[in-house]
């Protein structure tokens, strides 16, 4: 009952083009966007979306934000997306179920804006790295016994370790990318 308030008043928020701010629950998209991070939510048409940009959409009454990986048709009404931590793809988002763009990201050092140059740039590689390491994965469980064995557990081993390996660069080109506070740059006038 809760979850279908929640994302009816989510979905009416966004839809009257209300900048909207959600905390996302879960490490999909580490580490972009880490657990509780707040991110601001933008709407635009599904038309309008790129590839490497992060969106949100709904399924199976769960909001969920991920990284637009490719546009699922030549008229862009569908989009192929995929968290950057994960291994496996989403299903197709419709125009339907799609909500908006993230723009924002508060981070505990600042904020990340999405469409500076930098986080921009930065989104193109994090999309290569998060098809890379989720077709190494696939490519392993194929053609590897113990993969076939083992299932899940393996795979979500074997892939933590794949992306802890670059993960530390990514994490130093957030933070190159993240604007300070605004508190940190008012000077506070002393009483005279």
């Amino acid at each position: 009952m809760k979850k279908d308030i929640y994302l009816t008043l989510a979905k009416e928020l966004i839809k009257k083009g209300n900048a909207t701010v959600f905390f996302p629950r879960g490490g999909s998209m580490k580490p972009f966007i880490r657990d509780s991070e707040k991110i601001v939510v933008q709407a635009c048409d599904i038309y309008g979306v790129k590839p490497a940009q992060i969106v949100m959409f709904h399924a199976d009454k769960r909001l969920i934000v991920h990284r637009v990986i490719k546009i699922g048709d030549s008229r862009g009404g569908t989009l192929l997306t995929k968290g950057d931590s994960s291994y496996h793809f989403d299903k197709p988002v419709t125009r339907a179920k799609f909500l908006g763009r993230v723009i924002e990201v508060e981070k505990r050092t600042g904020t990340l804006k999405l469409d500076s140059r930098g986080a921009a740039r930065l989104s193109k590689y994090m999309r290569i790295y998060s098809v890379f390491m989720g077709n190494i994965v696939r490519v392993l469980t194929v053609f590897t016994p113990v993969f076939k064995k083992k299932s899940h557990r393996m795979k979500d081993f074997t892939y933590a370790v794949l992306y802890q390996s670059l993960y530390f660069l990514f994490d130093i080109g957030i933070k190159s990318c993240v604007t300070k506070p605004a508190a940190d740059k008012i000077k506070v006038k002393e009483d005279e």
